[in-house]
């Protein structure tokens, strides 16, 4: 299918990414952020990435991970969004989303310097599944590109390993 795509920063862009699937593309901006384009979706997701430039990104062959490389040698691991980009919700509808996804709150605070404080409530469980895991299944974890540092059966430290790419990750993950 031929589709023109919309402006996607293209002026910014320092680093794009192809899903192997060709169903969306990644575009790596200066000053660390990520743009997703689902090509059947009008709008793209924002992704807040690393500090610095993003100078490489690589999906993974299911399309479930996007990985980042800036210029400062750093190497992160995102989930691919789906759904509602954040960017589309309302000011009271990003307010309810994060009502219900946390326990954490911002409280005006006239004693502090900030004139604010955080402050936490009892966290009662979710009504419904956050967004931010409404992409995890299992078959996002049954062969993630970066292999853990920590056993998460014992939560022993396990030799360094390097995943399927030649990367090296610190983040600790359960294998599936």
């Amino acid at each position: 299918m031929d589709r023109a795509l919309p402006d996607l920063n293209a002026g910014r862009a320092t680093a794009v990414a192809i899903a192997p699937d060709e169903s969306f593309i990644a575009m790596g901006l200066a000053g660390g952020d990520i743009q997703v384009q689902h090509l059947d979706e009008d709008r793209p997701h924002r992704l807040i990435g690393p500090a610095g430039n993003v100078t490489s990104l690589w999906i993974d062959p299911h399309g479930f991970w996007i990985a980042v490389g800036t210029d400062r040698g750093q190497l992160w691991w995102l989930p691919v969004p789906h759904g509602r980009p954040l960017d589309d919700l309302t000011g009271d509808e990003f307010g309810a989303l994060l009502r219900d996804q946390t326990n954490v709150r911002v409280v005006v605070d006239p004693t502090t310097p900030e004139g604010y404080r955080q402050s936490t409530t009892a966290f009662r469980g979710w009504d419904t599944v956050p967004s931010w895991q409404q992409w995890y299944s299992d078959e996002y974890m049954k062969d993630p590109p970066w292999k853990p540092m920590l056993d998460p059966e014992t939560m022993e430290t396990v030799a360094h390993r390097r995943g399927p790419t030649g990367c090296s990750a610190s983040t600790p993950r359960r294998q599936g």
